[in-house]
């Protein structure tokens, strides 16, 4: 028996090795493909809204000198029974009224990562680029991007002097 007959790899030819070659590549590639495609998905579901708890906080604006101006606004955590301990963006719009404030969870509703704080009038995730709103006529809205719906956002009311969110 000669070398050439015992070993079954050199009847395996140039030609179909280039064919299981290009069938592998093309099949991986698919699956990268379909999965990339499913990640940025306006069908995907994200993380889901904040629980609502009945707890509400109180900050009180003398204390908080980031909101005393229109347009300024906190970052903040309020401790695990209030949005499951996850920051909230609270934002002023208004000098006076109830309506004077907004506040939104800072997770992305695409695939949950946390949207930077707000500047030119948006927020940005800097995960894969979800835009939302940052005014008054359009606090946490989906402006472009792959996440599927708004930033969620709690009820915000001011009496003056005491911003009340509701958890």
């Amino acid at each position: 028996m000669d070398s050439f007959e015992s070993n079954p790899l050199s009847q395996f030819s140039r030609r179909s090795s280039i064919k299981v070659f290009t069938f592998g590549v093309t099949t991986a590639g698919s699956g990268i493909f379909l999965a990339t495609l499913q990640g940025c998905s306006k069908n995907d579901n994200g993380p889901t809204a904040p629980s609502l708890t009945g707890q509400k906080i109180t900050l009180t604006l003398t204390s908080e000198s980031a909101l005393q101006n229109v347009g300024g606004f906190i970052r903040r955590s309020f401790g695990s029974n209030a949005n499951g301990g996850k920051e909230v963006i609270v934002m002023r719009f208004a000098q006076s009224g109830q309506d004077s404030f907004e506040t939104a969870s800072v997770t992305c509703t695409h695939q949950g990562c946390a949207v930077n704080n707000p500047s030119n009038g948006t927020i940005n995730c800097p995960c894969h680029g979800s835009v939302f709103g940052a005014q008054s006529s359009n606090f946490a809205k989906n402006l472009s991007g792959p996440a599927p719906s708004p930033l969620p956002t709690l009820t915000t009311t001011f009496d003056g002097t005491t911003i009340t969110i509701a958890f």
